[in-house]
C-alpha cells in the first residue's frame, strides 16, 4: 500500500484533509469514498486495505466540519459546499480516465454522492450508497421543525447534538465503543446544515431519475439511524436499469466495520468487476 495524505484548498480558502491509499500492484480501478455525518476519512484504513488488494485504490477526504478539515463542527452554510470540495479534491488528485473510476458513499456521504454524480455523471462507471442518508427519521417531533426552522433565520451556524441513536451503529460493541473513543468524531450538527440535508433529501428521487449509470444499495436490516424507506424512494427512481438493491440481515448502519466489513466487500468487490469495463491496468512503476 502506498498511503498519502495532506491538504488542499476549497474554492472558499478552507483547507481539507485528505488521505489516499494505494496498490503497490496493478491498478484496476479507483473509489472516491464519502464518509457520514460526525466521522472523518480515517475510519476507512481497513476497507481501503481490502480495496487495495482487489486492485482498487481509495480517495476520500474529510468533509468540512469533520475529522482534521476546517470549519465548525458539523457546519456548512449550504450543502452544496460539500459537492464542491468534493469536485475540487476529485479533479486534483483522482486518477480521470487511467482507470475506471466509482462513487462509495456512506450514509450522509451517500447523499452527498448522489449530488456530486449528479452534476458529474460521466466521471464515474458507477457509484455505491450504503446505509443512504436519503430521509428524515420518522421521530422528530413538529414543536422542534418550527423551532429549528425560527433559529435558522437568526442563528444558522448554532449546533447541537445529532440525536441520532447510537446503539444503532453496528449490532457489535467494540465497533460502537471504537467509534465514541475517536478523538475526531463527533455528535454536532448546525440548524443550517439540518435544514439543508433535508432539502438535499427532498430532490433525491428526482435527481435519481436523470441518472442512468449503474447503481448499487447496500442497508443494513437493523438500521435505526435512517429509513430504508428513504433509499427505496431513490432506488426506485434510478432510471438505469443496471441498479440493484440488497439488504445485509442482522446489520447495523455502519457497514465498514467489525464483521460488516466482509460481508460488505463480499457484495462491492464483485459487482465492481462486473460492472468494470476492460481497460488498461496501470502498475504503479508505469506511473513513476
Amino acid at each position: 500500500m502506498r498511503f498519502q495524505a495532506g491538504y488542499f484548498r476549497s474554492r472558499d480558502g478552507q483547507d481539507l484533509f485528505f488521505r489516499q491509499w494505494r496498490p503497490l500492484a496493478e491498478l484496476k480501478g479507483a473509489l472516491l469514498l464519502v464518509h457520514g455525518l460526525g466521522e472523518h476519512s480515517g475510519r476507512y484504513e481497513e476497507f481501503a486495505a481490502a480495496a487495495n488488494r482487489h486492485g482498487f485504490a481509495v480517495f476520500a477526504m474529510d468533509n468540512r466540519g469533520h475529522g482534521r478539515s476546517a470549519g465548525k463542527r458539523g457546519h456548512v452554510d449550504r450543502f452544496h459546499r460539500f459537492v464542491e470540495d468534493l469536485e475540487v479534491f476529485w479533479l486534483r488528485f483522482g486518477p480521470r480516465g487511467e482507470v475506471p473510476a466509482f462513487l462509495v458513499g456512506q450514509s450522509l456521504g451517500a447523499l452527498i454522492a448522489l449530488h456530486f454524480v449528479g452534476s458529474q455523471p460521466k466521471e464515474f462507471e458507477g457509484v455505491v450508497f450504503c446505509s443512504g442518508a436519503f430521509a428524515l427519521p420518522d421521530r422528530i417531533p413538529r414543536i422542534k421543525l418550527l423551532a429549528g426552522k425560527l433559529l435558522r433565520r437568526i442563528a444558522p451556524a448554532t449546533t447541537m447534538s445529532h440525536g441520532l441513536p447510537i446503539q444503532c451503529l453496528s449490532t457489535e460493541p467494540e465497533v460502537i465503543q471504537a467509534y465514541l473513543d475517536d478523538p475526531f468524531v463527533h455528535n454536532r450538527i448546525s440548524v443550517q446544515l439540518f435544514f439543508e440535508m433535508s432539502e438535499a433529501m427532498a430532490v433525491a428521487p428526482t435527481l435519481a431519475a436523470r441518472l442512468t449509470l449503474p447503481a448499487l444499495f447496500l442497508q443494513g436490516a437493523a438500521d435505526c439511524m435512517v429509513p430504508m424507506s428513504g433509499a427505496r424512494a431513490v432506488y426506485e427512481a434510478w432510471s438505469g436499469r443496471g441498479k440493484e438493491f440488497m439488504v445485509l440481515e442482522g446489520e447495523g448502519h455502519d457497514l465498514f466495520h467489525g464483521a460488516s466489513l466482509s460481508k460488505t466487500c463480499d457484495i462491492l468487490f464483485p459487482w465492481l468487476h462486473r460492472i468494470m469495463p476492460h481497460r488498461r491496468i496501470i502498475t504503479e512503476e508505469a506511473r513513476r
